[in-house]
């Protein structure tokens, strides 16, 4: 090959469904394999990129020290054991719901902050020290409010606070 490009493409002579294309760049450092209906596969050693592409718009891009990837419907990640994910700076969600089924939920964080109204369903068990100084108020529907607050437990079902309050635990 002295253009250094070699390319092997097939007909439909013989009443194949497809085409394929397969061409090998050495000049360039890259091979490409495609079919005539919108899927390929490609690698670029000199770019360091690897990728795959579908003819329903689903990709997958391996570039350089980045791996990207798109499907127009979902996402699916099966694990016998165990999927982990780490990152060294965040985690990032942006979507409408985010739904958790598990035998139990458990998260070690030194802080967790929440914008936003919490809505919990069923029981809610907190293990923590609270310290009421400078609480205001404190209120409980069908209950009358009080204050100011002294001690450091309050028992009721639902549970409204106003005023300064420093909870540590």
């Amino acid at each position: 090959t002295h253009k250094k490009l070699v390319t092997f493409h097939t007909s439909k002579s013989d009443g194949e469904p497809f085409t394929y294309t397969f061409q090998l760049n050495t000049a360039d450092g890259n091979f490409i394999f495609r079919d005539d209906i919108g899927n390929f596969i490609s690698l670029d050693s000199k770019n360091i990129r690897i990728e795959a592409r579908n003819a329903d718009g689903t990709w997958i891009d391996v570039d350089r020290k980045d791996i990207k990837m798109y499907a127009p419907d979902s996402i699916y990640m099966v694990a016998e054991k165990s999927i982990n994910l780490k990152a060294g700076e965040s985690i990032n969600h942006e979507t409408k719901q985010i739904t958790t089924k598990a035998d139990d939920t458990v998260n070690t964080v030194p802080l967790t902050t929440t914008t936003g109204n919490v809505k919990i369903n069923k029981n809610l068990n907190v293990d923590m020290v609270t310290t009421t100084s400078g609480l205001s108020s404190i209120s409980a529907p069908g209950a009358n409010s009080r204050g100011p607050i002294t001690g450091s437990q309050v028992d009721v079902d639902n549970l409204t606070v106003s005023g300064d309050a420093n909870v540590s635990g």
